[in-house]
C-alpha cells in the first residue's frame, strides 16, 4: 500500500472536489433526517404557493410525502400542506379554458375524499366544455366508482348537470361510425346513468322524455313507454307529466300489430285514454288523445270481427252474434265507416232465428249487450 504524505493527500482531495464541481456534481454531505427534509420541503412549498406557483408547490409536497421514516406528526404536517396546495391548484385549473388532463392528474394523487371528488367532477366539467361528452361521462363514472355510492357526494349537483348536458348534447348528434357506433347510443347510456344515479337532478324529467324519444326513434316501444311511466311516477308535478300520461297508451297502440292477439293491451290503452281525457279536458293534446281513443275502438272492433268470423265458419252462431254485436258497438265509437260496414255485414251473416234465440238466452241469464269479457270495459 502506498502511503501518501499528508500534504499530498490533502492536495489530491482538493483536486477531487474541484473535479466534482467542474462536472456539476453536488458535494454530498451527511444526509439530513427525513423530518428535517420534509420541513424544508414544506417551507419551500409554502413559498412557492405564496408566489403563485401551485404546480411547483405540489411537486415539492409529493417529494415530501414520499420520504421514508416520517413520524405521524411530520406526515400530518405534509398532508395538510398538500391539501392547501391541491385546493389552490384545483381552483386554478377549474377555470374555463384549462386543460382537463392536468386537473385529472390531481384526482389520481390520492388526495382526501372531498378534494379528490372536487378535482374529478370539475375535470368532467372541463371535458364537457371541450366538447368531449363521452370523456366527461367516463370521468363521472370514475369518481362514482372510487367513492361510492354514486351520486351522494358534495359535488352531485355539478355532476348531475354535467351528465345532463353531455347526454342531451350527444342525443342531438347524427354522428355514427360505419353505421354501428352512434353518438345517440352514448346519449342513451349517459341519460340512463343520470336518472338512475342522480335522480334528484332538477332536469331528470327532461332526461326521461328525451330517453323515451330516443327509444321511440329506434322503434323500441316498450322501453319508450317505460321511460314515460318513470317520468309520471317520479315527476308527477312536472309540466311534462301530462304529455307522458298520454304517450303511455299512445305507445301501446304503436306496439300492437295484431289486435286479435293483443286485445288485453288494447283494453288497457282504452282505459288509460279514458282516464286521461277525464283528467285533462281542454289540454292541447286532447284531439290527439281522442284520435287514439277512436283508433283503439277501431282495433277492438277488428279483434271482435276476427273472432266472429271464426265462429261463423264453424257454425257457432251464439259466439258469432256476441262478437259481431260488440264489433259494431266499437266500430261506431271509432267512427270509421269501413269498419262499421264490416261489423254490420258480420252481424247480418248470423241467421235471424238463431240470433233471436241466442239473444233470448242471454237476456234470461242477465247478460248485457254486447257481452263483455272478464275485466273488460263496456264499449
Amino acid at each position: 500500500m502506498t502511503l501518501w504524505p499528508r500534504p499530498v493527500a490533502l492536495c489530491l482531495g482538493l483536486v477531487a472536489l474541484a473535479g466534482c464541481s467542474s462536472l456539476g456534481l453536488p458535494f454530498l454531505g451527511p444526509k439530513a433526517p427525513a423530518g428535517e427534509q420534509a420541513l424544508r420541503l414544506v417551507e419551500r412549498s409554502d413559498a412557492a404557493l405564496a408566489a403563485g406557483r401551485s404546480a411547483e408547490a405540489l411537486e415539492l409536497l409529493q417529494e415530501a410525502r414520499d420520504l421514508e421514516g416520517l413520524t405521524t406528526d411530520e406526515s400530518n404536517r405534509v398532508e395538510l400542506a398538500l391539501e392547501r396546495a391541491a385546493d389552490t391548484r384545483i381552483r386554478e385549473l377549474s377555470a374555463a379554458g384549462s386543460d382537463a388532463e392536468d386537473l385529472e392528474e390531481l384526482f389520481d394523487l390520492n388526495l382526501p375524499r372531498q378534494l379528490a371528488i372536487t378535482a374529478g367532477v370539475r375535470t368532467a366539467k372541463l371535458y364537457l366544455d371541450e366538447g368531449e361528452e363521452s370523456d366527461a361521462f367516463q370521468m363521472i363514472q370514475k369518481v362514482d366508482t372510487r367513492y361510492p355510492p354514486a351520486g351522494t357526494h358534495h359535488e352531485r349537483a355539478l355532476a348531475g348537470d354535467v351528465l345532463f348536458e353531455a347526454g342531451m348534447g350527444l342525443s342531438r348528434s347524427h354522428f355514427s361510425f360505419l353505421g354501428l357506433f352512434q353518438d345517440r347510443d352514448d346519449a342513451k347510456a349517459i341519460l340512463e346513468y343520470l336518472v338512475q344515479n342522480y335522480p334528484q337532478e332538477a332536469r331528470c324529467d327532461q332526461a326521461y322524455k328525451r330517453l323515451a324519444k330516443l327509444y321511440e326513434n329506434d322503434r323500441l316501444w316498450q322501453e319508450a313507454l317505460e321511460r314515460h311511466q318513470d317520468l309520471v311516477t317520479y315527476h308527477l308535478d312536472s309540466p311534462l307529466a301530462a304529455e307522458s300520461e298520454w304517450k303511455i297508451p299512445h305507445l301501446r297502440l304503436e306496439a300492437v300489430r295484431r289486435p286479435e292477439y293483443d286485445r288485453r293491451e288494447l283494453i288497457r290503452a282504452q282505459g288509460e285514454l279514458d282516464a286521461w281525457l277525464a283528467a285533462h279536458a281542454g289540454h292541447k293534446l286532447e284531439e290527439r288523445a281522442l284520435a287514439d281513443r277512436r283508433e283503439c275502438a277501431r282495433r277492438l272492433a277488428l279483434s271482435d270481427l276476427s273472432v266472429a268470423h271464426f265462429y261463423s265458419e264453424v257454425d257457432k252462431w251464439d259466439g258469432a252474434l256476441v262478437h259481431a254485436e260488440r264489433a259494431l258497438a266499437y266500430a261506431r265509437q271509432s267512427g270509421d265507416g269501413e269498419t262499421i260496414a264490416r261489423a254490420e255485414r258480420a252481424l247480418a251473416r248470423v241467421p235471424q232465428g238463431t240470433a233471436e234465440a241466442a239473444l233470448a238466452r242471454l237476456r234470461g241469464q242477465g247478460a248485457e249487450q254486447p257481452a263483455r269479457e272478464s275485466g273488460e270495459a263496456a264499449p
